[in-house]
């Protein structure tokens, strides 16, 4: 018995020191739909993405900028070892094949610069060539030097890349500077979508809690008004029936909105173990948003306007290419330089000899069965139908930003409305239960006023759930911050 009395106690001591001092640890933090914005655009999954992607663009950008330099490049063999049977030029001026042994040695250096205006290529080159003929009693060595020599290389006629890409990349980089402004917009609208998941579970289980309180208090009431015969028992078990259905949808509640909290937590990257308290953001309103004001930063701002254009150059780049492809193709490759050959390296170097090269080459199609007429009219197709598409999505953009507008607005005027409507539904609930308290009214009325409040104070919720998702639906859509006036940007430590 002793035993099993100090097994209880130290029990009873566990108990006390690790377990219940582990549940009172556990912290309740206030949090606003800023605040959890704030975490979201710094921490979330998302936000890492946005960085990543614009990285991505920004290293494309600065490729293509690489392409516009000039470019230095080393270029050797160290050795070339070659055992072959090849032919071989004799003193009468025959050739015969013979079996030879040689080593070949080079190194270079060459820099080269794209010409962006005519779609060509000139360079500037440096070589040194070492021969050796390795045989059974000899070795002969030779050099061929080529200290400089410039040269061209220039489509004529031809597609020039170079000319569409000077179009394209800038575009693209812009494009990308305002996509992930806007990207870190669409982060805002995502986190108040979570935080009003979670507020609106949070509202419904307080006035579960409230409800349940009032029921059972009404139920103890009820209990003492059937004693005396003041009311009958149908009317009590209806009592206590809603007293026990609210307590089956308050624990109900409980579970949905841990669910919530939890996915909130997730996505703003907070530690799981810490309790969250949901404050109900301010609903002072702005004031109105001009519409016309929108659409002019809608269209400086967003990201859209930019490749309606470049899409358009691009399909004009292929159609140009084709065009290209289709007729008279020329190449021209010249170069000129300095050259000498000798058995010592030191004389590879003296007495140079003018070096020329030119070749003008063409390639003109003849019979291709109508192919590249039919990429030209394809080609031109999608000109057309992307200019359609274009059209089409300029008078989307602008009727999204309008019904965005108006709504924005609209909400404006109901949110007065619906914190009436809670302040009345209190009022009437208040003055209800002290009827039905009076015995002057039925229990279906003190119901109906119960579902009545309720309603309207999740409906004010709601309401200002739309409220903040408009707005931040409308900085997306504008990239502009109407509170200060101003275009959104952010700072060098979000990136």
């Amino acid at each position: 018995m002793c035993t099993s009395k100090i097994l209880f106690l130290f029990s009873n001591l566990i108990l006390t020191l690790f377990i219940l001092p582990a549940e009172a640890q556990v912290e309740t933090i206030e949090l606003s739909m800023e605040q959890c914005i704030s975490f979201a655009i710094v921490g979330s999954t998302d936000s890492k993405i946005a960085i990543t992607q614009k990285h991505r663009s920004d290293w494309q950008y600065r490729s293509y900028l690489a392409e516009t330099r000039p470019g230095v490049i080393l270029e050797a063999t160290l050795p070339a070892y070659n055992n072959i049977i090849t032919n071989v030029l004799q003193n009468d001026g025959t050739y015969k094949y013979l079996p030879q042994t040689n080593m070949e040695l080079y190194t270079g250096l060459a820099v080269s610069q794209n010409i962006g205006l005519t779609g060509g290529k000139v360079f500037l080159r440096s070589d040194l060539y070492r021969f050796d003929l390795l045989g059974d009693s000899s070795k002969t060595t030779s050099y061929l030097s080529s200290p400089l020599y410039i040269g061209i290389n220039q489509p004529l006629f031809g597609f020039n890349q170079y000319k569409w890409k000077k179009k394209i990349e800038p575009a693209l980089y812009y494009e990308s500077q305002l996509q992930y402004v806007e990207n870190l917009e669409e982060i805002r609208v995502k986190t108040v979508g979570l935080f009003f998941n979670a507020l609106t579970i949070q509202q419904q289980l307080l006035n579960l809690e409230l409800n349940s309180l009032n029921n059972d208090t009404l139920y103890g009431i009820g209990k003492e008004r059937f004693r005396i015969g003041a009311i009958s028992e149908t009317e009590l078990m209806q009592l206590e029936l809603q007293s026990l259905k609210a307590n089956n949808e308050l624990e109900s509640r409980k579970i949905t909105l841990k669910n919530q909290l939890r996915q909130l937590q997730v996505y703003l990257k907070m530690d799981n173990s810490v309790k969250l308290q949901l404050i109900i953001p301010d609903i002072t309103p702005f004031v109105q948003i001009n519409e016309a004001i929108a659409l002019s930063e809608a269209w400086k701002n967003r990201p859209e306007p930019l490749a309606f254009n470049r899409r358009v150059i691009e399909s004009k780049m292929k159609l140009d290419q084709a065009k290209k492809e289709r007729g008279l193709n020329m190449n021209l490759y010249a170069t000129y330089g300095i050259t000498q050959d000798a058995a010592v390296l030191s004389d590879a170097f003296k007495n140079f000899d003018n070096q020329k090269i030119a070749t003008l080459g063409l390639s003109l199609p003849i019979l291709d069965w109508g192919e590249a007429k039919g990429r030209i009219k394809m080609a031109q197709s999608e000109l057309d139908l992307e200019n359609e598409k274009i059209e089409q999505e300029k008078n989307a953009f602008d009727q999204q930003i309008r019904q965005k507008v108006d709504e924005f607005n609209e909400q404006q005027l109901q949110l007065g409305l619906l914190k009436k409507s809670v302040q009345i539904a209190n009022k009437s609930y208040y003055l209800i239960k002290q009827r039905y308290l009076s015995s002057q009214i039925s229990l279906l009325e003190l119901f109906t006023a119960q579902s009545d409040k309720d309603q309207a104070e999740l409906a004010l919720i709601d309401g200002i759930r739309n409220y903040w998702l408009l707005y931040y639906e409308i900085r997306q859509f504008t990239l502009y911050d109407f509170v200060k006036n101003s275009k959104i940007e952010y700072s060098a430590s979000v990136y």
